[in-house]
């Protein structure tokens, strides 16, 4: 069956399964991140998040330990995995390939290609570490309104 998800999810449970491997690794959450593990905690099918996981171990984002059943750590260190690569990385495991087969006309092509690097410059240097240091300002800062 095609397990298709839209770009917005797909960005998603790649931030997200990278958050959830980065919390782990640094003994921040329980949860031993094998790949049913996560896709329990993110409620996706295994295969929809195989696709993702494989293509950020491609890439050297994530690594996998030789436990049984393994599971997945950091590739690198946390400062040095980019946002904007784990975007990238989890765009061309969607793609395929395919768009490169689909007909458009220049314009959009340059459109397309102009709302990735917005995309980059937004996120620019921004590293996994920051992501996980906002979550947690985040999550004291809703701990103290209670």
């Amino acid at each position: 069956e095609n397990n298709h998800i839209s770009g917005r999810m797909r960005d998603q449970l790649a931030l997200q399964a990278m958050v959830n491997i980065a919390r782990a690794h640094a003994r921040q959450s329980e949860l031993l991140p094998s790949l049913e593990n996560l896709a329990v905690c993110q409620q996706v099918p295994v295969e929809v998040l195989r696709r993702i996981l494989d293509a950020l171990q491609g890439d050297g984002l994530i690594q996998q330990s030789k436990q049984e059943p393994p599971h997945y750590m950091p590739g690198a260190s946390l400062q040095r995995i980019k946002l904007a690569e784990i975007l990238r990385s989890a765009r061309q495991a969607e793609d395929d390939g395919r768009s490169g087969l689909l007909h458009s006309d220049a314009v959009v092509d340059q459109l397309l290609r102009e709302l990735d690097q917005e995309l980059e410059s937004h996120l620019a240097e921004q590293s996994l570490a920051e992501l996980l240091q906002k979550i947690e300002d985040d999550t004291k800062h809703e701990d103290s309104l209670v």
